[in-house]
């Protein structure tokens, strides 16, 4: 058995109503609370003259904070037409490991900081917010961008990978669709104009890898460490001009103004999402073991189940 047969059944087994009507219904409350939240923390921050979301500390930590809608979205859905909890949806084993989160975290933050530090002398970047107002500010950031990749997880590959899974059987349905889905929604021509696809690659790809995290340790723990620390970095410690720089210690001297060149970095960044994805699994099976367990308990009602609603 196949550690993607072995999710399979234990998403068939945690989602006993596996209807697509239901995961639209999902999609658009999960939307609609985001678009509510997102305009209410613009009018917040036009009300207390902090500028547009993401150009300030304040708003990089409102934007990111306003993701909470999403958990308060597949809680009420969970609770609502799957009657189940919200667990049920983001782990196989009935927890989540900081242990695996910060393996996750770990092996981005050692391969993009070693990268970091070796272009430093060739591409210096620019001086971003004042040290001492970056510090005051790190607390609260960090706090919300953990909110903010744990609310993308909990939906991407927490639900919607999971629901799908127990409606189909072909990974390119369950694994595929919500990394593409979550690649589209990071599309933004108007910042990134001619390589705003590259972009939409990158975040697709990262959403494979997450996907594949997620079915091969169980849980989405790792996962939000793998997006924890990459965002961490790009927000945090050298952001891209003008796409949530408010907060960054640093800023690129590379912007999207300068396709050719973003273009590049764009190139880099995809392999080295692929070459962090291989350092991560030679870890984890040295000192975690990467693959599944064994199928769950419930493994042959899921079968049952499964069979009755295709």
């Amino acid at each position: 058995m196949t550690v993607y047969t072995t999710f399979q059944d234990s998403a068939a087994a945690a989602i006993p109503r596996p209807r697509l009507w239901r995961v639209a219904l999902t999609l658009a409350l999960t939307f609609g609370l985001m678009v509510a939240t997102t305009m209410g923390a613009i009018l917040l921050l036009e009300w207390a003259g902090a500028g547009a979301p993401g150009a300030s500390p304040a708003g990089v930590v409102a934007f990111l904070a306003g993701f909470i809608a999403v958990p308060v979205a597949l809680q009420i859905a969970a609770r609502g037409h799957y009657r189940v909890t919200l667990s049920r949806f983001l782990t196989r084993t009935g927890r989540l490991s900081m242990r695996a989160f910060l393996a996750g975290a770990g092996a981005v933050a050692m391969l993009f900081g070693v990268v970091l530090l070796a272009l430093w002398p060739f591409m210096p970047p620019a001086p971003g917010v004042p040290f001492g107002l970056w510090l005051v500010w790190l607390f609260p950031a960090a706090l919300a961008l953990l909110i903010q990749c744990g609310a993308e997880e909990m939906f991407f590959r927490g639900y919607l990978q999971t629901a799908l899974a127990a409606r189909f059987r072909a990974p390119a349905l369950w694994l595929v669709a919500p990394a593409v889905l979550f690649g589209l929604l990071h599309l933004s021509p108007g910042i990134y104009g001619p390589n705003a696809w590259l972009i939409a690659l990158s975040a697709t790809l990262m959403g494979l890898v997450a996907g594949d995290v997620t079915v091969r340790t169980g849980s989405i723990a790792a996962a939000v460490g793998l997006h924890f620390a990459n965002n961490a970095i790009g927000i945090l410690l050298v952001a891209t001009p003008g796409a949530l720089d408010g907060l960054a210690l640093a800023r690129s001297t590379v912007g999207p103004e300068n396709v050719a060149a973003m273009r590049g970095m764009i190139l880099a960044n995809i392999g080295l999402i692929l070459v962090g994805y291989a350092t991560y699994g030679v870890w984890m099976r040295r000192n975690m073991g990467l693959q599944s367990d064994g199928p769950d308990r419930n493994t042959q009602a899921a079968r049952t189940r499964r069979s009755d609603v295709q």
